[in-house]
């Protein structure tokens, strides 16, 4: 009888064991699920604001924190556009066309000047440039337009070049990765282009290219390691077709069709619900249905969750797409945007903390800040004004329209620790452009659409 009620306690403690062990399987199983898709409903219920991380897929749009010491205006003497500078500010890059030359093909310059000096460094006959990479280098069409040329910021020298796609077409940056820089040749600013060219570049090489679509247009996301494409497509107002590539290789991932506008994220997309006509709109607050919520995907095409927020404007400086000459892109995670409430928004740093909880007035226009600790008020200004942010989050660059002269802008830099203002210029007909942290300004031709005084902001150090 013993030697029985020995053998039942010794399957009892294997059952209890085999029992556990298959617990610990399936806990271990479910760990790593909830690794690989966050669960944006349990996001949302634990992720209060104070705690909530933003980090920005390109801090090339904010401002450098230098700039709350003064700025120093260098006025370029030929009509250009600003290139950005290289990765230690020591000289910035700019692309000048010069009316005086009767030659086409010498109109255009590609030069450099050194930061410190205010001086030009160099310059070479170039045009159609973009950005200046994370490696320092610039893409442009040589002084013939036969190739496409890599230019060291330093040095002035081609890197290498390759036969042009289009005499005609101009270079946009995307992004800096692991396998070097990624590029993309358009001949056409907006709307259809015949040439419509991916280049993923490594050293003095093309790793890959692919032609995209006459309208299809493409975004670096996933720490560039990813690239999402997208073009209109038919089915409904802002409908859109997306594929997203490997930037190792080229690859395609996955190609989905959205029936409405997406907002792109740093691993993906999120979808906005259908548009629901006027005319179905409840006359009354009481009767209307809470909104719909937004889709959120990953960049394979997996759906992620539900989330209440677009992540348009949930975070500022706002995501955007090629704003303020930038033509990397800034997004930020879904699962950041996910756990806010749809009337939540915030001002981050560059390394995605906080600084300041933002609140839109009834009347959708005013944008009210407060401290993350505090109800109180702290400033407001136009939502349309905000332009950027800086590294640290507490400098805002915005602009205000003046009455005098006609269609006057003065652009401002707020320091929100003192909540002091600094002008920085006013002027008429003006783009701004922030490109890796430097402020420029470019000023339309008076008798012309084409570019005119360029002036670029130097921080104060």
């Amino acid at each position: 009888m013993r030697l029985f009620n020995n053998v039942n306690a010794e399957i009892v403690t294997y059952c209890i064991k085999v029992f556990l062990g298959i617990m610990a399987l399936l806990c271990i199983v479910a760990l790593y699920e909830s690794v690989q898709t966050f669960n944006v409903e349990k996001y949302k219920t634990n992720t209060p604001l104070l705690d909530t991380r933003a980090t920005p897929s390109s801090t090339s749009i904010f401002l450098r924190n230098d700039y709350r010491n003064g700025v120093t205006p260098v006025d370029i003497p030929e009509p250009g556009r600003f290139l950005g500078t290289d990765s230690n500010h020591a000289t910035f890059a700019v692309d000048v066309t010069s009316a005086e030359v009767e030659d086409p093909h010498r109109e255009a310059k590609l030069q450099v000047y050194n930061a410190a000096s205010k001086s030009l460094r160099h310059e070479t006959y170039a045009s159609g440039c973009s950005n200046v990479s994370r490696n320092n280098v610039v893409y442009c069409h040589n002084g013939q337009r036969s190739h496409v040329t890599a230019y060291h910021m330093f040095t002035g020298k081609s890197m290498f070049s390759f036969p042009t796609p289009d005499a005609d077409a101009h270079f946009e940056l995307l992004g800096t990765g692991r396998q070097g820089d990624i590029i993309v040749a358009r001949n056409s600013e907006d709307g259809p282009a015949t040439t419509n060219t991916l280049y993923s570049i490594t050293g003095n090489s093309i790793r890959w290219s692919k032609k995209l679509h006459p309208n299809e247009r493409c975004n670096a996301i996933h720490r560039n390691r990813i690239l999402l494409c997208h073009q209109p497509a038919g089915g409904g107002p802002g409908a859109v077709d997306i594929r997203t590539l490997q930037v190792s290789d080229g690859a395609e991932l996955t190609n989905h069709h959205a029936d409405t506008r997406i907002a792109i994220t740093s691993g993906g997309w999120i979808e906005f619900p259908p548009e629901t006509p006027d005319t179905e709109q409840p006359t009354t607050t009481a009767a209307r249905k809470p909104a719909k919520p937004y889709q959120v995907y990953d960049a394979y095409g997996r759906h992620q969750g539900k989330s209440r927020s677009s992540g348009v404007d949930t975070f500022f400086p706002y995501n955007t797409d090629r704003n303020l000459g930038n033509s990397e892109t800034l997004t930020y995670p879904a699962h950041s945007i996910a756990g806010m409430e749809a009337q939540d928004s915030g001002v981050v740093s560059a390394n995605g903390t906080i600084t300041y909880r933002g609140a839109m007035d009834n009347d959708g226009k005013t944008k009210h800040f407060f401290r993350l600790d505090s109800a109180d008020k702290q400033f407001s200004f136009a939502a349309s004004n905000l332009l950027t942010g800086s590294w640290d989050g507490t400098l805002l660059l915005v602009r205000t329209e003046e009455g005098t002269p006609a269609h006057s802008v003065k652009y401002q830099i707020f320091d929100t620790t003192n909540e002091n203002s600094m002008d920085i210029i006013e002027t008429v007909d003006s783009t701004p452009q922030v490109i890796n942290g430097t402020l420029a300004i470019t000023h339309k031709a008076e008798d012309s659409d084409e570019y005119g005084k360029l002036t670029v902001f130097l921080p104060e150090r």
